[in-house]
């Protein structure tokens, strides 16, 4: 991003060379140079913490979701350095919450799905245990448009991505973790129900908890909210 082309020019201009230091360290030669690539790498969390601060004095930021994919990029590395701590995979759920509060599920859905499969990845590699945290909830609006009328199911409002709980789970055999949820007017879970089970108990817990980790819309009958009930089946990987 050209620092002439936004509202905050001391963010943008740290954030490009971030993403300079970034690539540098990236395509670096590990075996040959690896003090080099360290030392960028060292640059771009320097220049990343620097466009953050810079962002937090201008009245309008248009650079806050290349920073949370870069910091994306930074804290998959951390993690894997630090064997999947809790501390640094839960800075990575947190870039991933960043990255959705900020619209990449929308406008790029594949790399938003890929960075979901990455932090799994990083998960199963390091034995992490991690649940992706809980969005904040905005409050629910009336929709502008007049309502159709036609009745509709409860759906939710993001994917439903179940953290890797083992790397044992997910390299056993395993089938589909069915359940039915019940969501209420309010867009509130009322109950789950795991209506066909994978074959391992960790895997369909997952699974319900994944649950309970996004927003949800409910049904509608003649433009009303009701209780009402989404069904769906999930499926691990298998790594």
């Amino acid at each position: 991003m050209a620092a002439g082309g936004t509202s905050c020019p001391s963010a943008a201009s740290a954030l490009a060379r971030a993403q300079s230091a970034w690539h540098a360290f990236y395509n670096g030669d590990f075996v040959d140079a690896a003090a080099q690539a360290e030392a960028q790498f060292q640059l771009a969390k320097t220049q990343l913490s620097l466009a953050d601060r810079s962002a937090s004095k201008c009245n309008r930021d248009d650079t806050a979701l290349e920073r949370a994919e870069l910091h994306f990029e930074i804290d998959v590395v951390d993690a894997r350095r630090a064997r999947g701590s809790t501390a640094s995979l839960q800075r990575v759920a947190s870039d991933l919450t960043a990255m959705r509060h900020l619209g990449l599920e929308r406008s790029n859905p594949d790399l938003y799905r890929a960075d979901i499969g990455r932090f799994r990845e990083v998960q199963a590699e390091t034995r992490g245990a991690l649940v992706i945290p809980a969005p904040v909830s905005p409050p629910m609006r009336a929709p502008a448009q007049s309502c159709s009328g036609i009745d509709v199911p409860p759906h939710p409002n993001s994917s439903i991505a179940p953290a890797v709980p083992s790397a044992t789970s997910v390299r056993r055999p395993h089938g589909a973790t069915g359940v039915t949820v019940v969501v209420g007017p309010q867009g509130n879970v009322l109950s789950t129900l795991t209506t066909q089970s994978s074959g391992d108990p960790a895997l369909d817990q997952a699974v319900l908890g994944a649950v309970r980790l996004v927003t949800w819309s409910p049904a509608l009958a003649g433009c009303r909210p009701v209780q009402g009930e989404y069904r769906f089946t999930y499926t691990f990987p298998q790594f």
